[in-house]
């Protein structure tokens, strides 16, 4: 008896769990693409904000002036796994929301560029308005905990 007790109290916490999840999910990311969603849901983010949602162009990250900025995403890209490059000329959707969690005890966003149903790239930057220089990490980031 007391193990079907265990059974149905860590039950109900597991559906607790979800359910909360869901919730918060739904508020912060209710214009966001499902294939975005479904991306943050298996690295296990938890956003704090809503999302921001643009179209963006992906410049020549090997070319000065712009593209030189955008090098460090190409970087960040390449390091989680992702080929931004591939991608210099073309127009992404850009999703954007504050998570919980830190690299470097900074406060940190995710950031999906996404084509279609295809996730082009997943990184991490610091939250705007917090100060210091802007530090962007490949979503595998060892120095980053969320």
């Amino acid at each position: 008896m007391k193990t079907f007790q265990k059974t149905v109290g860590i039950l109900i916490v597991c559906v607790a769990v979800f359910l909360f999840s869901s919730c918060i999910y739904q508020k912060y990311l209710a214009d966001v693409d499902p294939v975005v969603v479904k991306e943050l849901i298996r690295l296990g983010v938890v956003p704090t904000s809503v999302a921001e949602v643009q179209q963006r162009e992906i410049p020549d990250l090997d070319a000065g002036g712009t593209g030189a900025w955008w090098g460090y995403f190409g970087y960040a890209c390449e390091k989680g796994g992702y080929d931004l490059y591939s991608y210099a000329g073309k127009t992404v959707t850009a999703t954007s929301v504050d998570i919980r969690g830190t690299c470097q005890d900074q406060k940190i966003k995710i950031n999906v560029f996404s084509d279609e149903n295809v996730i082009v790239c997943t990184y991490l930057t610091m939250q705007e308005n917090l100060g210091g220089a802007p530090g962007v990490w490949p979503i595998n980031s060892e120095q980053c905990g969320y």
